[in-house]
């Protein structure tokens, strides 16, 4: 019985590692990998989830536009530069100081990016109401500010 009730929480887990790994592994892709293997980009689907689950108003749209606009940017902007460290030289040239480099920079990137939403979502947050921001500090503690990127 123990094990059909942790069947779920280990599906998730198991989940949540799918979704997780490409931002784990520095490996470069294949030279010869077609270029369909990378993954599509799913923030609108994110950006109107966030948008459902946050009732934004009429009133509150500019703000969330906002945030919508630098949700994309950042999308883009790491879909980049993966695409830019995968094509970086063939796992036997990539050294482990090549592989901690490349992770700082992307540290980097990440935490430019999360200024920038940071910067945008200050206006929209202040905007909310109290049940909006319930529903945002809820979002916040799932991932909402990672969005990978917020990070697809």
């Amino acid at each position: 019985m123990r094990k059909l009730l942790l069947l779920p929480v280990v599906m998730g887990l198991s989940a949540g590692l799918v979704a997780v790994a490409p931002t784990l592994s520095l490996t470069p892709a294949r030279a010869d990998a077609p270029a369909s293997s990378q993954r599509p980009s799913h923030i609108e689907g994110r950006i109107a989830f966030l948008q459902a689950e946050l009732h934004i108003t009429a009133d509150q749209m500019p703000l969330w536009n906002a945030v919508a606009d630098v949700l994309r940017q950042n999308d883009q902007a790491m879909r980049s530069a993966w695409g830019d460290m995968r094509h970086d030289g063939d796992d036997e040239d990539v050294t482990a100081l090549d592989r901690l480099t490349k992770m700082q920079k992307m540290a980097e990137l990440r935490a430019q990016h999360l200024d920038k939403l940071l910067t945008a979502v200050k206006p929209l947050y202040a905007a909310l109401s109290d049940d909006q921001k319930k529903n945002a500090d809820e979002l916040l503690s799932r991932g909402f500010g990672r969005m990978h990127h917020w990070h697809s």
